[in-house]
């Protein structure tokens, strides 16, 4: 790789082949730098003071660049936000960056990725979202270059990117904020994401697993983007409604409108390089509620959508979300296009019997896809009694490191929306022996930190367990000896 940007530091007193949006002004400075001891100055005169490079004049359409650089502010800026894109000139379309809290005197770093749609120029930039005329930001380490695609394949029970294994320690986020319901598309607070996948690596986490809700390229490529950069891999659901008639004797306009959802959504994520898998539906296997539906008919949807994905997606995984373990055995024989099963699973502090379930039932990889304790034991907080439990949740899943490619704890952030009003977060919950404390799940208390409120832009705060489970992660590789062998 090549950095397409010359004087990507700016050490050389000069700031040739830059441009500024209406009269900003920019100049070659030593009062701040992220290394060296130069950096660009950007005065800004209105709310979208920026700056543009051209890094090259005739980009082929799909070429995917690859965008970074560093920012910060000073004291006039610190707290307002500057985001970086990428810009096609041919037609106009760009891809931008979430928003970045400015810091006073500290380098904080952008990424994006952006496909070309169209051949002609390309120009990176750098603008502000709310800046006032007089404040000031500074641009260093900048660099672009194309990206090559990751390659993610199976071999026995292990998944793998560009040949060599991976696995997951993850969380499952919707990035709800207080008083907002159920369907609310993560991607939209943007301010808050950024924050949040700094946590989670900050706390060992190394995967995210999300709803691809209404799709909306910026927003989401800008999340995804982040979620990159922070070394998260990403797992997105396709949500398939249980409701429907999707039986291979009745349900063929049904089937079909799956079909033309997975293709929107194998092209909408085939180039991006933090996506491993598209997973479908959820818990499916538990809510066929229409008479005309069989297992069979469910599965055998599920393998057509797996085709339909893999000849777009070409370098991407296939996944399900089912409940529990229980159809593996019958439907593993109906799923041949299916790269690796996704299981929900709750049975308490131990995965019991898991690998004895399994054995012979598939010899695909096998991701658990939900885990994870409430903090509240009936009558009151109970987050250490939450973080006990996570704790010994990630110790099981090392021990099957041989066999499961990992698991994501269910979930980053409380969600007030499950089960009342979303203004009000409730203690009720659903039945469930897996909590030897209460016997229930109580769906709105399941975050490892809490749920924040619309527009927020800050570190959460965090339950005992985030930092319980981190700390264990952190401290603990992945692969011990002490693990279950399972082939």
């Amino acid at each position: 790789m090549a950095n397409r940007i010359s004087n990507p530091d700016f050490e050389i007193n000069n700031l040739n082949g830059w441009g500024t949006y209406g009269t900003s002004s920019i100049t070659n400075s030593t009062n701040y730098a992220k290394s060296g001891t130069r950096s660009m100055r950007v005065v800004a005169t209105d709310p979208f003071a920026g700056v543009f490079f051209e890094v090259t004049a005739t980009a082929p359409v799909g070429e995917l660049n690859q965008f970074k650089c560093w920012v910060c502010g000073d004291a006039t800026s610190a707290g307002k936000f500057v985001y970086a894109l990428i810009k096609c000139e041919a037609d106009g379309t760009i891809q931008f960056s979430v928003p970045v809290k400015l810091q006073n005197g500290v380098f904080v770093e952008i990424l994006i990725h952006y496909r070309i749609p169209t051949t002609g120029a390309v120009t990176v930039q750098v603008q502000g979202r709310n800046l006032a005329s007089g404040e000031i930001y500074y641009v260093d380490d900048v660099y672009n270059d194309l990206y090559v695609l990751p390659s993610f394949t199976t071999y026995g029970r292990h998944i793998r990117k560009d040949g060599n294994r991976i696995t997951f320690r993850g969380y499952n986020h919707n990035n709800q904020p207080i008083g907002t319901d159920n369907g609310y598309d993560w991607s939209n607070q943007q301010d808050q994401f950024r924050f949040d996948m700094e946590q989670m690596k900050a706390n060992g986490a190394d995967a995210l697993r999300v709803y691809i809700d209404t799709y909306n390229r910026n927003n989401y490529n800008a999340c995804l983007d982040e979620a990159f950069r922070n070394g998260i891999q990403v797992i997105v659901l396709m949500f398939i409604p249980w409701d429907v008639d999707y039986s291979v004797a009745t349900g063929a306009a049904n089937r079909t409108a799956q079909t033309t959802r997975i293709t929107d959504t194998a092209n909408a994520l085939r180039y991006h390089p933090a996506v491993v898998a598209v997973g479908m539906g959820s818990e499916n296997n538990y809510h066929l509620t229409s008479p005309a539906v069989t297992k069979t008919d469910w599965y055998s949807l599920v393998d057509s959508l797996c085709v339909t994905f893999k000849g777009i997606a070409t370098t991407k995984l296939t996944t399900i979300w089912t409940g529990e373990t229980i159809d593996i055995d019958a439907h593993n024989a109906g799923v041949p296009n299916l790269d690796f099963w996704g299981v929900t699973l709750y049975r308490g502090r131990t995965y019991t019997t898991l690998a004895d379930d399994l054995r012979t039932s598939t010899s695909k990889p096998l991701v658990i896809g939900e885990t994870g304790f409430d903090s509240w034991d009936g009558t009151a907080e109970d987050e250490p009694g939450q973080s006990a439990r996570n704790l010994d949740l990630v110790k099981n899943q090392d021990k099957y490191f041989n066999y499961i490619s990992g698991a994501f704890i269910f979930s980053f952030a409380d969600e007030w929306m499950k089960m009342g009003t979303p203004l009000v977060q409730n203690t009720n919950g659903i039945a469930n022996s897996h909590d030897d404390r209460d016997g229930t799940l109580t769906e709105e208390k399941l975050g490892s930190t809490l749920a924040q409120a619309d527009g927020s832009s800050s570190f959460r705060t965090a339950k005992i367990a985030l930092g319980t489970v981190g700390d264990y992660w952190k401290g603990n590789p992945k692969g011990k000896r002490n693990q279950i062998i399972c082939f």
